[in-house]
């Protein structure tokens, strides 16, 4: 096997080892899993320009910290909790290594690597329900984008902002069934079967 080829191994596996620790190890032990995949993403520069640069993952990792020590916990830090902080650091450390260890993932594997590999296994139909759920992350992001600016136009969000809420979720899901629905009869006129 040749280095390239090793390297393609380990970073994904290094990269589930690290998802599966987030989710199992707590406290300070939880910097185990953030420096390995730091140290992984500093050799790919495409995840490193995805995800550890950009400002709005930053956002997503760091608001459980301010959330947290504004909301939980005695107020021992002025009007900030002490607790609630650790609470939110915790949370923090956990998005950041699910974040980045998907990305190092999914930069590695392609979906036509997952759908060869449970094919190979006899699970047709769950390498297509895996795609078509991977491909849905990014139409989810966009026509959320597009609903939440409709309905920002219309005066709703600022009228009546839980009323928008629910039409937000309703559309949102609604649109995502229908592009579902959508690639499975594309898959079913082109041949695709699962086979009983």
């Amino acid at each position: 096997m040749t280095g390239k080829k090793r390297e393609a191994y380990i970073t994904p596996l290094l990269s589930l080892v690290c998802l599966i620790l987030s989710v199992l190890l707590e406290g300070f032990y939880l910097l185990v899993p953030v420096g390995i995949l730091l140290v992984l993403s500093l050799f790919q520069r495409e995840v490193l320009r995805k995800t550890v640069f950009r400002v709005r993952i930053w956002i997503v990792i760091v608001s459980p910290v301010l959330i947290c020590s504004l909301l939980m916990g005695p107020r021992d830090l002025w009007i900030l909790s002490r607790s609630g902080f650790v609470i939110g650091a915790v949370m923090a450390a956990r998005a950041f290594c699910i974040i980045v260890s998907i990305s190092l993932i999914t930069y590695r594997i392609t979906i036509t690597d997952i759908l060869r590999f449970f094919e190979k296994r006899g699970m047709r139909g769950f390498g297509l329900a895996l795609g078509v759920a991977y491909n849905m992350l990014f139409d989810l992001s966009r026509r959320g984008r597009v609903v939440f600016e409709a309905l920002r136009l219309r005066g709703v969000v600022r009228r009546k902002p839980f009323k928008a809420v629910g039409l937000f979720v309703v559309s949102v899901i609604y649109n995502a069934l229908g592009h579902a629905d959508d690639i499975v009869n594309a898959a079913t006129v082109r041949g695709f079967d699962v086979g009983e």
